[in-house]
């Protein structure tokens, strides 16, 4: 499962983080979303569009970010701390734990 999300919404917010921009998403129909939120670490995101991680299957929702035109790389915060750049893609990967891909 792959999906896209685009923070030009984010203009409109300034200092918004990633989890803003999605409760944002949210509210103009486009993306939906869950999460379980940790008093310390913030949101962890447990399904996207009404796709499931299965924690018991070692899933996750990986988090990519890139502006237009560069390679997409791992957010270094999650949702409810990384700040998204203006017009920056953000792309959610249904991912296993100890995928070859994980570095």
């Amino acid at each position: 499962g792959v999906s896209n999300l685009s923070s030009g919404i984010n203009a409109e917010y300034g200092d918004a983080k990633l989890i803003d921009v999605m409760d944002a998403a949210v509210a103009l129909g486009k993306f939906s979303y869950n999460a379980t939120i940790h008093h310390q670490w913030g949101a962890y995101i447990t399904a996207i569009n009404g796709v499931e991680a299965d924690g018991g299957n070692k899933e996750y929702w990986n988090i990519m970010v890139g502006m237009p035109g560069e390679e997409m790389e791992n957010s270094p915060l999650g949702a409810s701390s990384y700040q998204p750049r203006h017009r920056e893609r953000v792309l959610f990967r249904l991912k296993t734990w100890g995928d070859s891909d994980d570095h």
